[in-house]
């Protein structure tokens, strides 16, 4: 985050909100289902406009080829999520 010469306040947020879902989700917490509804919304967001900006400047490249897929997963990954705590929503506490 601080490599570059604006800082991406909005990733670091992004960051810190996973952080605290990923605590909240391991202990079951009723406030967690909230935060990993709008998590993963925002991530949703996120994950598709990337992938879709390196799709359309997309050049044949190892590292744009790397970059697309790990977003792909982080964009997959974010939908499984939310599936699994809309799914499991009876079970927080």
């Amino acid at each position: 985050m601080t490599q570059s010469r604006y800082v991406p306040i909005h990733l670091g947020i992004i960051g810190l909100l996973n952080i605290a879902v990923s605590y909240g989700i391991t202990k079951m917490k009723k406030w967690s289902l909230y935060l990993t509804i709008l998590t993963s919304t925002l991530s949703l967001v996120f994950g598709c406009t990337i992938v879709t900006a390196m799709l359309y400047f997309f050049v044949l490249d190892i590292v744009d080829i790397l970059i697309l897929v790990g977003m792909s997963a982080y964009v997959i990954l974010s939908a499984t999520l939310l599936v699994y705590v809309l799914l499991k929503r009876e079970n927080f506490s």
